[in-house]
């Protein structure tokens, strides 16, 4: 037998009688096990079978409890919706609207409420998701047991509008620019070039933040919203910035000097902190560059006093404005400030040892020695000389009433008279009252036709002129003016306008007033003592030397007059200025000249 088995199993077929074999005797050995144990085996179906009804059961009986409730165990957001029904449920989800949320603005947090932000949960949508389940989760026990380890997020519903609103508002509280870093000079030289860091900015990009909420409305849930897009950085690091301080250093540790024959001027090195400054180049970042302006202020006040030499005067003597000698002045030099400082910077920015102090001559300055003859041509020059000097349009007459020398200027040209027409005016009343067709006590409105002469001379008062004008009238005041032979001067405006008068029509009302072809002397010395004593002096009375002056001032608009008789010391004359952009100094200026002449 052994010897035929071996020999199936030699052609294959043994192996497969050892398996069968083998299957009938396990089977054989389980038919006997549960034999052995046939008890137990029932029991442990039974109890299977009881277990699958209690849980049957427990289902049915949360189907029909629940009907028409949430499931047991629900929450949301930590708000118990157990067994709640829908309107409960609503209530108590719409208390998540006043839920308080972080804000988180570039480390600012600003609290809110979901209301604040435009939101508000989706009450129905929340209530649908815990009412709709798939699969095993169709069982009411195995939903609440899975609902009793899940606190459901708040699904929401966002109104961008309102929320971009929101952003919007605190970004224009919590926006802040970045700031690039800078290079500062220190205070001494004792201390070093200072980096200012660069600092990080923050903006709020309010629709990129309002988009992304709406986009994933349950990041509302988490108890801080970070504003978007965040923070900015600087264009300009102190990493972009540390060259230049070497440099800026390196160029203040090197002193070149300046110089100018013997003499060398070193700047200390707080002189030559003091020459540098800060400047932004074309792409807006700072570079070290020269201040100009101190490097020019040390060479004024440092090296300019060493080695400037002061030319000498030329001087230019004139007679009557002709050249009668001239003694010639030595030129002088000075440091050319300018191009000194150019130098300075060139040599000091490639760390040369020394430059040289650019100088520049200068021309001897020109004093003019005048003096002018006693002639009609002296005095004539002595006039040209005032009015070349001193700014403003003149008009001149200068008459001596004692031996008959006179000059004039621009004699006959047409100006406005200001109040110097007030002397024409009283001397037509004057007249008229000689001529008994006026009398000194007749009224004319503003008083008595002599109160008014005075009034109109001594203070120059308008009304009362104006109130002669038009009681003797201005057509009637014309014709006696040019009667006397002025014919140059009108008063006549009521048409509108300026009146019109000239220097030589001034001068020559003076002159016939003092040699009493045009008045008695009574009327005459009636109107000197007004004039002897009007009240603005600042003019040729000023300039005059304390001697008696007569005269009339006029000033209106751009123009400022003076009509008036001198008695100096050695000489009456005559003297009219009238200008025009001028003042009162500058005729004082010309009276005075012109009493030096005759004294």
């Amino acid at each position: 037998m052994k010897t035929l088995e071996g020999s199936v199993n030699a052609h294959g077929h043994g192996g497969w009688s050892g398996n069968l074999s083998g299957f009938l005797n396990f089977t054989g050995y389980l038919r006997g096990l549960f034999y052995r144990h046939k008890k137990i085996l029932k029991f442990f179906i039974w109890m299977n079978i009881f277990l699958l009804a209690i849980f049957l059961l427990l289902n049915i009986f949360l189907w029909v409890f629940q009907k028409g409730k949430l499931p047991l165990n629900a929450k949301v957001q930590n708000v118990n919706l157990s067994l709640k029904t829908p309107d409960e449920a609503k209530e108590l989800l719409q208390e998540l609207d006043l839920q308080k949320l972080n804000i988180d603005a570039n480390g600012n947090f600003i609290e809110a409420n979901l209301g604040d932000l435009g939101a508000a949960v989706d009450v129905d949508g929340v209530i649908n998701d815990l009412n709709t389940s798939s699969g095993i989760f169709r069982l009411p026990l195995i939903k609440a047991i899975a609902f009793s380890m899940i606190n459901h997020a708040p699904k929401y519903e966002i109104d961008q509008q309102k929320a971009i609103g929101l952003f919007e508002s605190i970004g224009q509280k919590y926006n802040l620019e970045p700031t690039n870093a800078a290079i500062k000079l220190p205070g001494s030289a004792e201390d070093e070039i200072i980096i200012e860091s660069d600092k990080d900015g923050f903006n709020v990009d309010p629709k990129l933040t309002a988009l992304q909420l709406t986009n994933n409305p349950n990041s509302l849930g988490q108890s801080t919203i970070e504003l978007k897009p965040g923070r900015i950085k600087a264009k300009i690091t102190s990493k972009d910035l540390q060259p230049e301080k070497e440099r800026m250093a390196t160029l203040l540790l090197h002193n070149t000097a300046m110089y100018f024959e013997q003499k060398r001027f070193e700047p200390d090195q707080d002189q030559r902190l003091s020459f540098l400054t800060i400047e932004p180049n074309e792409e807006g970042i700072p570079r070290g560059s020269y201040n100009k302006e101190n490097i020019k202020s040390y060479i004024k006040n440092v090296v300019l006093p060493d080695v400037y030499k002061a030319p000498t005067y030329t001087v230019v003597n004139l007679v009557d404005g002709v050249q009668s000698s001239q003694t010639a002045g030595v030129s002088g030099l000075t440091v050319n400030v300018d191009e000194t400082t150019d130098a300075y910077i060139q040599a000091w920015q490639e760390k040369q040892p020394s430059v040289e102090i650019k100088m520049q001559s200068i021309a001897p300055k020109v004093i003019y020695n005048r003096a002018y003859s006693y002639t009609n041509e002296g005095l004539h020059q002595l006039i040209k000389d005032f009015a070349s000097e001193y700014s403003g349009e003149y008009q001149v007459v200068v008459k001596d009433l004692t031996n008959g020398f006179s000059a004039s200027l621009n004699a006959g040209s047409s100006t406005v008279p200001a109040s110097t027409y007030k002397v024409f005016l009283a001397y037509v009343a004057l007249k008229k009252i000689e001529q008994g067709s006026l009398s000194f006590d007749v009224q004319t409105g503003y008083g008595s036709v002599s109160y008014c002469i005075e009034q109109m001379i001594v203070i120059s008062d308008n009304n009362c002129a104006k109130a002669i004008l038009n009681t003797i009238g201005w057509a009637e005041t014309d014709r006696v003016i040019h009667e006397a032979g002025f014919s140059s001067t009108n008063l006549n405006n009521s048409g509108g306008g300026y009146m019109s008068t000239t220097a030589q029509d001034e001068a020559n009302m003076m002159e016939k007033l003092y040699n009493g072809s045009l008045l008695t002397s009574a009327n005459r010395d009636f109107l000197f003592g007004f004039m002897n004593r009007q009240i603005y002096r600042s003019g040729i009375p000023a300039g005059s030397k304390g001697s008696v002056v007569t005269d009339k001032v006029g000033f209106l608009e751009s123009w400022n007059h003076d009509m008036a008789i001198v008695h100096s010391p050695k000489s009456t004359y005559v003297l009219i200025v009238m200008s025009k952009y001028s003042s009162f100094s500058n005729i004082s200026v010309l009276a005075s000249r012109v009493y030096d002449f005759f004294n």
